[in-house]
């Protein structure tokens, strides 16, 4: 905690030197910012009625896409969602990032590059309901920038079974 010196505690008119102190005193314990983020939402309540079964199938509202006007101010990027209906019986329903760079994206997976890997905290597992989220995870230098597009990708579907989300967004963050 810095130290200050006040008028009321000292009793008296504070120097020039002692008003200096104050302002060192606070500029020295400040607490820097170290993390701030933006949050994007891929939509509130999303609904698979597509039966996804192939790898990056593009699916309903889970891979609307959404553009973050300028990444460049964050290193991090991670997937927050809610599972309402989960798709136990599927192969290992999960969704993924995806980011692409092209002015006009193509509407299938062409232009689209994957933020991590296909497994682990990289991804959200919808073989179960609850809230989930990815790790955080460094964005790529390639994702940095303006108008990054980015895409929220089914895998592991059994080509029966339906996904329900509740609420699905991709957060940005700056962490020193």
């Amino acid at each position: 905690m810095a130290t200050i010196v006040t008028r009321s505690g000292k009793g008296s008119a504070l120097t020039h030197t002692e008003v200096d102190a104050n302002f060192n005193n606070l500029n020295i314990d400040k607490i820097e910012k170290t993390a701030y983020w933006i949050d994007l939402d891929f939509g509130r309540s999303l609904v698979d009625s597509n039966h996804p079964s192939a790898v990056n199938e593009i699916v309903g509202g889970y891979n609307g896409t959404v553009l973050a006007a300028d990444t460049t101010p964050f290193n991090q990027v991670r997937l927050v969602g809610y599972v309402h209906g989960s798709s136990a019986s599927a192969n290992n329903p999960k969704l993924s990032i995806y980011y692409a760079t092209a002015s006009d994206p193509s509407t299938s997976m062409d232009d689209y590059t994957q933020i991590g890997t296909d497994s682990g905290d990289n991804i959200i597992d919808v073989s179960s309901t609850g809230f989930k989220k990815t790790a955080w995870m460094t964005i790529p230098s390639g994702a940095s920038g303006t108008d990054i597009f980015f895409r929220c990708a089914y895998s592991g579907g059994d080509d029966t079974e339906d996904i329900t989300m509740r609420s699905l967004r991709l957060q940005l963050r700056y962490n020193a």
